[in-house]
């Protein structure tokens, strides 16, 4: 036990005490459920982020399913088409016309339908001037104005940028009968005037002698992706951030406009974000605590990725600080911390007050009561009280047990005075030249009833051996020093009273003999 704590009172010891073990209660309690909390909200945070991008994910990928569907689908049916009629037959500029409208009718995610001839047809020139490019060569386009509803189809006067998208020159260079749809790289568009960027999705188009004659396709504009995964009010946490990357690495669409098409490994190279990229380009899905963001911050972040029909992989990225995602927790630590305080203020306060009213009121009076029982004892005083018993704990019983034994003790040293007193009278008595007085008092000291008792066989002694009344002992002795041996020691019990008045009858009897001698020899 520490020396400062030694010295402490009972009071400060027990407040010390509860402090103590309350604060380390509160805090392994606090503690304990910071944790638990913690690793709940954090399970939950990554669950939270992992649905989102896993949202993201299974959105784009329905809608690139979609698409892939319907370009499949128009591409075999102008293919069967052209299998039962030759392309110059002068009904297929219509027929063409209407199997891209209804196919971009029925695409949501396409801004623009187009199909770019090859040979570029007569029929197809003569059918409609806005089939042609400036260049000569054919091209049906037709935008989506209302891409949430059906209609708001609109012919765009062709344009020769199509003819030179990347995947269409891709699929008139490279193409086979049999080859299906093909996903393009995202890239910047402009249709007419009008820029965008575009993930273009096509189909080649063969006639019946398995020739190439045509691209059949689909602009998807970005923007309207970008809108669903981008919407603020989307958002699960504060400075969440979003992207859309390639398998490559790519960034189709980003939270950050200005990143849009450049590559994530090269904007973003910090070490603790090369595992979540490693994972865009491995095509996995999953979920990463250390990842750092484009600005630098520490932040949950998860991948979801899928493939498309045709082998093309993309990744959905989505980042939450981890400032945010943490925040309730954070926020639920100082309420434990506030509530902690507020708690053991409270319970050291209750129990400060509790111990000095039961407890530490109570020893003053108990100190008191005992150090004047003690002088009392000692003969140091005269007074001692009872202590007033308010309860029955412990104290209380201290109390009842201190208020007897003061009764207890009171009577015993009145008993033992009484003995003392009475000791002394017979003593005195004895002094007086009497020994007749005895002790009767039995005290509760067996040392003094030792001593009464010695006393009592030392005056019986003495009433015995000498007499009971030393001053008519003296008065006999008086006179025989005086030769007057006439008188004799009265009511004699003693033995040396016994003894003094049998000396004196036989000084007599002598005297008497020695006096009729005298007499004799005088009559002689």
């Amino acid at each position: 036990m520490l020396p400062i704590f030694r010295n402490l009172g009972i009071g400060a010891k027990i407040m010390s005490f509860v402090s103590v073990i309350v604060v380390i209660g509160i805090l392994v309690l606090s503690l304990v459920v910071s944790s638990q909390v913690s690793t709940q909200i954090k399970t939950s945070a990554e669950d939270i982020i992992a649905n989102a991008s896993s949202k993201y994910a299974n959105y784009i990928e329905n809608s690139f399913a979609e698409i892939y569907a319907i370009t499949s689908s128009g591409s075999e049916t102008l293919k069967e088409m052209l299998r039962l009629a030759p392309l110059s037959k002068s009904d297929m500029p219509s027929t063409f016309e209407a199997v891209l409208k209804s196919s971009l009718d029925s695409v949501t995610a396409a801004k623009y339908g187009y199909i770019y001839l090859l040979d570029s047809p007569e029929n197809f020139a003569n059918h409609n001037k806005s089939f042609v490019t400036s260049r000569g060569n054919i091209v049906l386009i037709y935008e989506d104005t209302d891409l949430n509803n059906i209609g708001g189809l609109r012919l765009v006067k062709a344009d020769e940028s199509v003819v030179n998208f990347p995947v269409v020159q891709k699929i008139v260079k490279t193409a086979k009968y049999g080859d299906s749809v093909s996903f393009g790289k995202p890239f910047m568009a402009r249709v007419n005037g009008v820029e965008f960027e575009a993930v273009n999705v096509v189909a080649p188009i063969f006639d019946s002698n398995q020739k190439l004659v045509g691209v059949y396709g689909f602009a998807i504009d970005i923007s309207k992706i970008s809108d669903f995964m981008l919407n603020p009010k989307d958002t699960t946490f504060e400075g969440e951030v979003k992207g859309f990357f390639t398998q490559d690495g790519s960034i189709v669409a980003h939270t950050l406009s200005e990143y849009i098409l450049k590559n994530i490994m090269d904007v973003n190279n910090r070490p603790e974000s090369k595992e979540a990229f490693q994972a865009v380009l491995n095509g996995e899905s999953d979920v990463f605590d250390d990842y750092i963001t484009l600005e630098g911050n520490d932040s949950y972040a998860s991948v979801s990725s899928f493939k498309t029909q045709d082998g093309s992989g993309f990744s959905v990225l989505v980042t939450a600080p981890k400032s945010s995602v943490l925040a309730p927790l954070y926020k639920l630590e100082l309420s434990i911390l506030v509530v902690s305080l507020i708690v053991l203020a409270v319970i050291l306060v209750s129990v400060f007050f509790y111990v000095r009213i039961v407890v530490i009121s109570r020893f003053p009076l108990i100190l008191k009561t005992l150090d004047m029982f003690f002088k009392y004892i000692n003969h140091e005083g005269n007074e001692v009280h009872h202590i007033k018993v308010h309860a029955n704990d412990e104290l209380g019983k201290i109390g009842q047990i201190i208020n007897q034994n003061v009764d207890k003790s009171r009577e015993h040293l009145d008993r033992d005075a009484e003995l003392v007193k009475e000791s002394l009278a017979a003593i005195d008595h004895a002094k007086n030249g009497y020994a007749t007085k005895r002790i009767t008092i039995q005290g509760s000291n067996p040392q003094l009833n030792t001593l009464k008792d010695s006393v009592n066989q030392l005056l019986e002694l003495l009433s015995t051996g000498v007499g009971n009344d030393l001053h008519e002992l003296n008065r006999v002795f008086d006179s025989f020093v005086k030769l007057d041996f006439s008188t004799q020691v009265a009511n004699a019990q003693g033995r040396v009273e016994v003894v003094t008045n049998t000396l004196g009858e036989e000084i007599r009897k002598m005297l008497k003999t020695s006096l009729d001698f005298a007499n004799s020899l005088n009559n002689q």
